[in-house]
């Protein structure tokens, strides 16, 4: 199956995940874009770039909304915004893939934008053919190589719009055609109201909802998404055994911890490393905060709330630094995922270490 067959399955309630009028923040880089847009001064080829679920695909919705919109001002109501909300609008490819573009979803792009315009006009008078192509890092080498010459020379009047999570495993003759654009995560205050009103949420404390958010790196969509998959109590007990993890004293009990983290939890190698650091963050946050706060007591509380006083000494928490980085590069040089469960050992097991 490819890209553009999983989007022609998508049924009519999956279509309203593109309702842009649900997108939390981005308010500068929205102005931004139809300022670029009024002024002719939008670049054909843009990557859209920044960490996963903050909201990128509700973003560049959103961008479609000003270009198709009736009223330009990307209403969300018009039957125009609507048609772009299910991706179906004439003048528009939205393709994302499961697992790789292939050559065939290349050759859809070429022929979209081959045709020439049915008649839907932008605010300047000219055609618009749009290709929206999400998480680009998913791009085989054959379908890069078939689209290289379309990105480089794009047809007058065509917009290519992509996305990435992950730009340093996008490939290098893909990002030296076309212009990056960084997105930042919402403003923390904003994402934490939305996630309380999202429903099956209420079984989670304020406190709880600011660590969930933390942990995902400010992205409210992977906070969304961890929090619909797991249960509140889950999400506790998930924390206490990754502290655990970090405060085993000795290597049966770090290796106890991996082991239920991993199998028993079902907690993938980037998740976890992704958890871990923040940890690891928070840890040397307080190590600074404390370093300056003379009436620090010895179980005393951050302020933050977000844990308890630092148990990890300064060596310790930068040879774990240390060790997330190298499992990560290995994974992006060599194309391969983590191995949860050796991540898990390897990291712990430097507690112990005196390399």
């Amino acid at each position: 199956m490819n890209a553009g067959e999983v989007e022609h399955e998508r049924d009519e309630t999956d279509s309203l995940l593109l309702d842009w009028r649900t997108l939390v923040g981005f308010e500068s880089s929205k102005a931004q874009f139809q300022r670029l847009l009024q002024q002719d001064s939008l670049s054909q080829v843009i990557l859209f770039t920044g960490r996963d679920g903050i909201g990128k695909r509700l973003f560049i919705a959103n961008c479609l909304g000003y270009i198709f919109c009736e009223s330009q001002q990307a209403c969300g109501q018009c039957p125009s915004c609507r048609e772009v909300q299910r991706r179906s609008h004439a003048e528009l490819l939205w393709l994302e893939a499961e697992k790789l573009f292939k050559l065939e979803d290349a050759d859809s792009v070429q022929e979209h934008l081959s045709f020439q315009s049915m008649g839907m006009f932008d605010m300047h008078g000219s055609a618009s053919r749009v290709v929206v192509l999400i998480d680009v890092e998913k791009l085989s080498l054959p379908a890069a190589n078939r689209l290289l010459k379309t990105l480089e020379e794009p047809q007058s009047g065509s917009l290519i719009l992509m996305s990435s999570s992950h730009p340093g495993q996008v490939l290098n003759t893909i990002l030296s055609r076309c212009v990056r654009w960084p997105l930042q995560p919402p403003p923390r205050q904003q994402s934490l109201e939305w996630l309380r009103q999202q429903p099956g949420h209420e079984a989670f404390e304020d406190q709880e909802l600011i660590d969930i958010l933390d942990q995902h790196g400010l992205a409210p969509g992977a906070a969304h998404k961890y929090m619909s998959d797991v249960a509140a109590e889950d999400h506790v007990e998930r924390q206490r055994i990754l502290r655990s993890l970090l405060d085993a004293a000795s290597v049966e009990q770090l290796l106890q911890a991996s082991q239920e983290l991993t199998k028993q939890r079902q907690m993938d190698a980037n998740e976890l490393a992704n958890r871990l650091e923040l940890i690891l963050n928070q840890e040397y946050r307080q190590m600074v905060d404390e370093a300056y706060d003379t009436s620090s007591e010895t179980n005393h509380r951050h302020p933050s709330g977000r844990l308890g006083r630092g148990s990890l000494c300064l060596t310790t928490l930068v040879r774990r630094r240390k060790v997330l980085r190298q499992l990560r590069e290995f994974a992006v040089r060599k194309k391969i995922p983590l191995n949860a469960q050796l991540a898990a050992d390897r990291l712990a097991l430097t507690q112990f270490s005196n390399d």
